[in-house]
């Protein structure tokens, strides 16, 4: 009985969680690496975010795609996501994160960084002090470091699409 309900419970969620299918149009998508050094640990994760209007997927890995996961959101849904399966959701993407890595990602912000070209190469925002730079032939940057207190965020993107 408790594994009808909390089969019914996915299902519902699940319908009322943003959902991505082949049909989806991204605006813009980046793939590369990136590298976050905190008080406690320093790693690197590879990086494919796929950008829509009000849909946002963000999956992480290891070399080889070891360990991928899958962050899922829009404006009022999170999923965390793992060999395809719900693993934690949240309400926004910020709680989600908070509540699953270790370290921070200031995805709105980053959002906004990767989104339009940059006029200034070094800014800061929210706290965090960024520096864009090796930008693109459409002036997209290529590289973007942020530090804020004890947490660093390095941003490599080796593909921009389109």
């Amino acid at each position: 009985m408790l594994r009808l309900i909390i089969i019914a419970l996915l299902v519902m969620t699940g319908c009322s969680s943003p959902q991505i299918n082949d049909n989806t149009s991204w605006d813009w998508q980046i793939s590369g690496k990136i590298y976050y050094k905190t008080p406690q640990e320093r790693g690197s994760a590879n990086l494919l975010w796929q950008h829509a209007k009000q849909l946002d997927s963000i999956q992480l890995s290891g070399p080889l795609g070891q360990g991928a996961t899958r962050f899922v959101f829009s404006p009022s849904n999170a999923r965390l996501l793992k060999d395809g399966k719900v693993i934690k959701s949240a309400d926004n993407i910020n709680e989600l994160l908070a509540d699953s890595l270790p370290w921070q990602i200031p995805i709105d912000n980053l959002k906004g960084w990767l989104a339009s070209p940059q006029q200034e190469n070094e800014f800061v925002e929210n706290g965090w002090q960024v520096t864009a730079s090796q930008f693109d032939h459409l002036q997209r940057p290529k590289k973007i470091a942020a530090r804020h207190d004890d947490y660093q965020l390095t941003l490599l993107i080796s593909k921009w699409i389109p």
